[in-house]
């Protein structure tokens, strides 16, 4: 038996158990790791190391120095309020 068909057979009896309850929950868990990676991917390609400088005054409660350096940023994280 392949390793593929095996964590397959182990599915099917995790869903046998628990019903479909199990299978809704399982299906939920699949998508929301999906959706993590996936922004997780976009916060990356988003240039988000050039937007720190930015956030961080933000955090600190010192925005007003947050806003003029994110307006002259082009990555999508920068924060600015327009």
């Amino acid at each position: 038996m392949s390793v593929l068909a095996a964590m397959i057979e182990r599915l099917r009896g995790l869903v046998e158990t628990g019903g479909p309850v199990i299978a809704i929950i399982a299906a939920i868990s699949v998508a929301t790791l999906a959706v993590v990676f996936y922004k997780l991917w976009q916060f990356r390609a988003s240039g988000w190391r050039r937007a720190m400088p930015c956030a961080l005054p933000w955090t600190r409660g010192t925005g007003a120095r947050a806003v003029p350096r994110a307006a002259r940023l082009k990555a999508r994280a920068a924060i600015s309020r327009r």
